[in-house]
């Protein structure tokens, strides 16, 4: 399902074009420094589109905010980042932030370039560069974080959830 792209122009009107991936259109993205395109590593992946220094901020992490206890998250959520054990960020809508395609390393050869950057008192995760990425419109860099030990504890249970209930069939 494509949106109506969020950006506003300098006239106060905002962009007529359409996207699937994203906030933006491709146009708009571009202004970002960032694409989301097929990844080698899974389906689509965020890449940059220009220079990045480390430590720069390269987008937050946005959402559907949950405002639940950690143990109420629902099982089946791929996207969730926990800021605190009550406060949470759901990224699964397409269209919530460009961090959302960013892949994890994991299973690859390949180093993060990128890091969570958490800020529990304002309730605010954002994405640097954790060292220099020399991203390119003609030679865009995927953009790779670590998820986090929580996050592949709940990818492995949601798969044991999956598989179980395939056997109850």
């Amino acid at each position: 399902m494509s949106i109506q792209c969020t950006k506003v122009k300098p006239n106060g009107q905002q962009c007529k074009m359409r996207t699937l991936k994203g906030p933006f259109c491709w146009i708009h993205a571009q202004q970002y420094g960032v694409r989301v395109k097929p990844s080698g590593i899974h389906n689509l992946g965020l890449f940059a589109t220009k220079t990045y220094r480390v430590n720069e901020a390269i987008d937050e992490y946005k959402g559907d905010i949950l405002e639940i206890p950690i143990d109420d998250v629902p099982a089946n959520k791929d996207y969730v980042f926990t800021i605190t054990d009550n406060y949470h960020v759901d990224g699964e809508n397409p269209n919530s932030s460009f961090a959302r395609y960013i892949n994890d390393s994991r299973g690859t050869n390949l180093r993060p370039n990128t890091k969570w950057a958490v800020d529990r008192r304002n309730k605010v995760v954002r994405v640097r560069a954790k060292r220099h990425i020399n991203g390119t419109k003609a030679n865009p860099v995927e953009l790779l974080i670590k998820y986090g030990r929580q996050y592949w504890t709940a990818a492995r249970n949601r798969a044991k959830e999956a598989n179980d209930e395939e056997d109850e069939d």
